[in-house]
């Protein structure tokens, strides 16, 4: 965290992804208000050059802050803004990523039928471009989530098809 830190006034690394960098750390120390913080100044940074890719993973770090802050609808508007900001930027490697994140804001807040929809559309995607890691944790997803549902067979066949691909 101190050298990141540091980075704001030593580095020529854009300030957003020092942010985000920072997010990231503050969120894996249990520190939710420096990781919101942290997160904040960036997405400020990113909007400020136009990186509309540095803005959507900074989103998405504030997203997480405001999840461990418990405020999962403030969580799931920045998860959604986060993706657009991605879409708009051209961040087709990042979007699987994106929608699983959305996706599980939707069932964390009970709309099950919006997260099924996101994650077979990660799914899709990520299959698409060849992203197996991305594959493995939509069908995963899918899977528990079809199984929480009660759609036993459907669920088996997509965590088999995950296990068989990790």
């Amino acid at each position: 965290v101190e050298w990141v830190e540091k980075g704001f006034d030593v580095s020529d690394a854009p300030r957003a992804r020092l942010g985000a960098t920072l997010a990231a750390a503050r969120t894996y120390l249990a520190d939710p208000n420096g990781a919101l913080k942290a997160a904040e100044i960036a997405v400020d940074e990113a909007r400020k050059s136009g990186d509309q890719r540095a803005e959507a993973s900074a989103l998405g770090h504030a997203a997480i802050s405001w999840a461990a802050r418990g405020d999962r609808h403030r969580s799931r508007e920045l998860y959604e803004e986060a993706l657009n900001r991605a879409e708009a930027g051209g961040d087709a490697a990042g979007l699987p990523t994106y929608l699983l994140n959305l996706a599980t804001a939707h069932q964390e807040l009970g709309e099950t039928a919006r997260a099924l929809e996101l994650l077979e559309r990660a799914e899709e995607m990520s299959r698409r471009q060849g992203n197996r890691s991305s594959r493995v944790a939509a069908l995963s997803n899918l899977g528990n989530l079809l199984l929480w549902l009660g759609a036993t067979e459907p669920a088996r066949k997509k965590i088999l098809t995950s296990v068989t691909l990790a």
